[in-house]
Order: structure tokens, then C-alpha cells, then sequence
């Protein structure tokens, strides 16, 4: 985690893996501050995905960010497929600790993008996305642009096998590094593997 200081908006960017007493009593010492937590969703998804966090580990440490009366807080998300299925949890965290969420989709690498995926999967994760409480987005940016890409998606489906393969095979190299399984983590991106 870098302090970026600027004249105007000093800012902190963190994954949420580390605060400590120090970090706090130095970031208490500017008069405007931005904390941008920088994660792809809540809970067992985080872990798997930001390998080898601890969501109970990060939700502490926001916390204790939040003491702080000093700083604007954020989150910045990066949508691909891995997360698509699990924004939800994600916008009820941002929503229930009134922390403005910003999407933004991933372009690169292309194994990882939202359209690499089987439609069925596709058409799930825009289900779960249109049936989420609307007033759960006012402190959300770019939602709305993931959902319809996700619309568009769907009406031109045409799955890359060898893209979907390259996505395959980095699961399966990435669990057997990390010894682990994303049938532990995400159950549902497993069964189409």
C-alpha cells in the first residue's frame, strides 16, 4: 500500500490486507483524505481471487479505516469473469457500510474477460444483477454499463473455445500451485470447467 499525496486530495490505495496502529496515526496527520479499497468481492470469492487475503482479516482492517473522520472511502472493482457471478454480496457490503462502489470492466488478459464464459453462466449473472434493490446502486458507478454489456453479450453469444480453454487451463495451473480448489470458493465457475 502507497501514501500518494497530492496538494489537493491525498489518497491511499490498499487491498485491505494490512492496517495497523502506525498506518492509522500516519494517515490521521492529512486534512482530506481518499482510501480506495481496490477488491473484486466479499468473503470466500476475495479469497480465492486475491489469494492468499482473509475476508475476516480485510472486513477488520475496514473497519478500522473507517475511524477514520479525516477520509472519503471507495471501492474500485474490476468485473471479469470470475467475479460476475458474486457483485452481489460485493454491492450489499458497499451498501450496508456506506461505501461508494465503482465498477469497472477488465480488458486484458482476454481469458479473464466477462465474455468468456457459457451463456448459461452469462445469462445467471445478469438475472442475479437485475434483481438486486435498485436503491442498493445510488452509491454505485458504472453498474449500469456491466449490465447492459452483460445484455449485449448474451444477444450476440458466441463463445471462444480456445479463449475458454486458455481460461481452463489457468484454473487448473493456478489451484495446483496455490494446492486449492475453486470448487471451494466458487462452485459454480467450477462446474462449467
Amino acid at each position: 500500500s502507497d501514501v500518494c499525496s497530492s496538494d489537493l486530495f491525498p489518497s491511499h490505495d490498499t487491498n485491505g490486507t494490512t492496517c495497523n496502529a502506525r498506518i492509522i496515526k500516519l494517515l490521521r496527520e492529512f486534512k482530506n483524505l481518499r482510501i480506495m479499497f481496490s477488491m473484486e468481492s466479499v468473503g470466500k470469492y476475495n479469497d480465492y481471487m486475491r489469494y492468499p487475503s482473509n475476508w475476516q482479516n480485510i472486513e477488520k482492517n475496514i473497519n478500522q479505516f473507517k475511524t477514520l473522520n479525516n477520509a472519503y472511502f471507495y471501492i474500485n472493482t474490476v468485473v471479469q469473469n470470475l467475479n460476475i457471478l458474486y457483485l452481489e454480496p460485493l454491492i450489499e457490503f458497499a451498501h450496508t457500510n456506506t461505501i461508494f462502489l465503482n465498477f469497472s470492466r477488465l480488458i486484458n488478459p482476454s481469458y479473464l474477460e466477462l465474455d468468456n464464459l457459457p451463456v448459461d453462466v452469462l445469462k445467471k449473472s445478469y438475472e442475479k444483477l437485475i434483481k438486486i434493490d435498485k436503491k442498493k446502486f445510488i452509491h454505485t458507478k458504472n453498474i449500469y454499463e456491466i449490465i447492459n454489456y452483460l445484455e449485449k453479450i448474451i444477444k450476440n453469444f458466441k463463445l471462444n473455445q480456445n479463449k475458454f480453454d486458455m481460461f481452463k487451463n489457468m484454473i487448473k495451473k493456478r489451484d495446483q500451485y496455490r494446492k486449492i480448489s475453486i470448487a471451494d470458493y466458487m462452485p459454480e465457475i467450477y462446474n462449467i470447467l
